[in-house]
């Protein structure tokens, strides 16, 4: 046997075992479960990036249809997997649905859409939050938010 030859047959042994090592390590090692399952749970960055864009930058109407139907995506998925936590995705998404109603005059429906980002975005001291004040954590988000 050549020493080229030697050289190869190791390399290929060196890399079979490595990559063997790995796909036992990554089978055995529940970090990695675990962050598997995490994003089995998360919504899709496609979804959110999408009622945002309409958000931030299309007109009135177009950006209440692109909201109204991620909501109703989002919840359908929650439906489908309770694992799933989008609590802070649908209640960011009625928050900008309230926004759109009182720029369009409309604050029934305004009051409508913060009372169900209420019921799925809670505050994490405890404590009740205002119309106003959840309206202005939404649009702080907004500006530090880079699309």
């Amino acid at each position: 046997m050549t020493r080229a030859a030697k050289f190869v047959y190791l390399g290929a042994l060196i890399v079979g075992l490595l990559a063997g090592a790995c796909a036992e390590f990554y089978q055995d090692f529940p970090m990695f479960k675990e962050s598997q399952e995490s994003t089995d749970t998360m919504v899709p960055l496609a979804v959110t990036d999408y009622w945002y864009l309409q958000y931030k930058y299309s007109d009135p109407n177009d950006a209440k249809a692109a909201l109204s139907s991620s909501a109703g995506l989002v919840e359908e998925m929650f439906k489908a997997n309770p694992r799933t936590k989008p609590t802070g995705e649908l209640g960011e998404i009625y928050a900008h649905l309230a926004i759109l109603s009182d720029a369009a005059n409309n604050p029934e429906q305004s009051s409508a859409y913060l009372i169900e980002a209420r019921s799925w975005w809670t505050n994490p001291k405890g404590a009740a939050i205002s119309d106003d004040d959840l309206k202005a954590a939404v649009k702080k988000i907004d500006d530090r938010v880079s699309h």
